[in-house]
């Protein structure tokens, strides 16, 4: 199912970048909560990556995927209502320092398109669209699977 889905995710994000003409940008996954690739064993969102990584988009070159998210610990998302949600990761997702210091080889470029697998309440993307304009990103987009 993973190439399935990430064959429509290139589709979606073909159509975004038409759209919105972007030609200078970064896919971004949604870090996965502390251990839950020690739960589960694995990140749909980061073998989604690994996947993109290795397609082609409208601008005819690699997809750039930067893994510049990091989040905390915390409550699952899965089990808070909608203003629960919005608490609870609060400053828990933060960007890797490398990302906000390095201006040359990490640098995060101007806009950055966040991908998840399901959207709910919009908190996770909202959070991670926060840390990544405080390290200077300008533009934020998103893109997921499914919404719920």
């Amino acid at each position: 199912m993973g190439n399935f889905f990430a064959e429509k995710l290139c589709q979606g994000l073909e159509l975004l970048l038409q759209t919105e003409n972007i030609t200078d940008f970064c896919l971004v996954p949604v870090p996965p909560r502390a251990g839950k690739i020690k739960y589960s064993g694995w990140d749909q969102i980061d073998y989604l990556a690994k996947i993109l990584s290795k397609q082609k988009a409208v601008i005819d070159k690699n997809i750039l995927i930067q893994r510049c998210l990091k989040r905390l610990p915390s409550v699952s998302q899965k089990q808070l209502n909608k203003k629960s949600r919005l608490h609870n990761l609060k400053g828990k997702i933060i960007v890797n320092n490398h990302y906000v210091y390095d201006k040359n080889r990490n640098r995060l470029p101007k806009t950055v398109i966040l991908f998840d697998d399901v959207y709910t309440t919009g908190a996770t993307m909202d959070v991670c669209a926060a840390a990544l304009k405080t390290a200077g990103v300008e533009r934020v987009l998103g893109i997921c699977l499914c919404y719920d």
